[in-house]
C-alpha cells in the first residue's frame, strides 16, 4: 500500500505533529553515507510527538512512521525540506544533510540533487564542488530535472568541470524535458 496520500492527509491535519512522527521515524539506526556526514550535536533534541491521537489520525501517524522508516524515498525527502527550512521543526542543516543522504540511498532523485545543493553551498558541510557534482549526477540520473540544470550550468560555464558545451547542451535538453522551463531557454541559445 502506498503511503504517499497517507503522508500528504496527515501532513494537512496535523503538520507539526505529522513532521515530528517523520523526525521521530526517519532517523535509522546506521550512520548514512557511511560516516560520510558529522553527526550534528543537536541530533539527540529531535522532537516528538507533542499530543495523542486517536483513530484515524494515530493510523495515518504510524503508516507515515513506518513508511519513513522503511525508507520511502518521499518521506525522507519532506522531511529533510522540513529541517533545511524549518517548516514544523527546529531549523538544521545537520539533519537535513542526514535525512537527504537516506533518500537519495533510496533512489529520489530529488533528494540527491538537495543534498548536492547544501555540499555546493556549504549549508552544514565544508563547500565541496566534486561532492556536489557526484550528488546532482545521480540526481539527474535518478530524473530529476533541476539536477540535470544545476549539472548543465557546470559544463557550461566550466565551474570545477571542464568546459563541454555539447554535455551542457544535452543536459539542459534533459532538463528540459524533466519540466525546468529555464533550461529550454538554454537549450535554444545553445545552438
Amino acid at each position: 500500500m502506498a503511503c504517499g496520500p497517507h503522508i500528504a492527509r496527515a501532513m494537512r491535519a496535523l503538520p507539526t505533529l505529522a513532521v515530528a512522527v517523520l523526525v521521530t521515524a526517519c532517523h535509522g539506526r546506521d550512520d548514512p553515507a557511511g560516516g560520510a556526514i558529522a553527526p550534528d550535536p543537536s541530533a539527540h533534541q529531535r522532537p516528538q510527538p507533542g499530543a495523542q491521537t486517536g483513530g484515524d489520525d494515530a493510523d495515518t501517524l504510524s503508516r507515515m512512521g513506518r513508511a519513513c522508516d522503511g525508507r520511502d524515498a518521499d518521506s525522507c525527502l519532506m522531511l529533510g525540506d522540513a529541517y533545511e527550512h524549518g517548516r514544523g521543526v527546529v531549523e538544521s542543516f545537520g539533519l537535513a544533510l542526514e535525512v537527504y543522504d537516506k533518500g537519495c540511498k533510496t533512489g529520489s532523485g530529488e533528494s540527491c540533487r538537495r543534498l548536492g545543493d547544501m555540499y555546493a553551498d556549504g549549508r552544514g558541510v565544508a563547500p565541496s564542488p566534486t561532492k556536489a557534482r557526484e550528488l546532482w549526477t545521480t540526481g539527474c540520473d535518478g530524473g530529476d530535472g533541476p539536477a540535470c540544470a544545476e549539472l548543465a550550468g557546470l559544463y557550461a560555464s566550466g565551474r570545477s568541470v571542464r568546459e563541454d558545451r555539447a554535455r551542457a547542451a544535452a543536459l539542459y535538453a534533459r532538463a528540459c524535458a524533466g519540466g525546468v522551463t529555464t533550461a529550454c531557454g538554454e537549450v535554444q541559445k545553445m545552438r
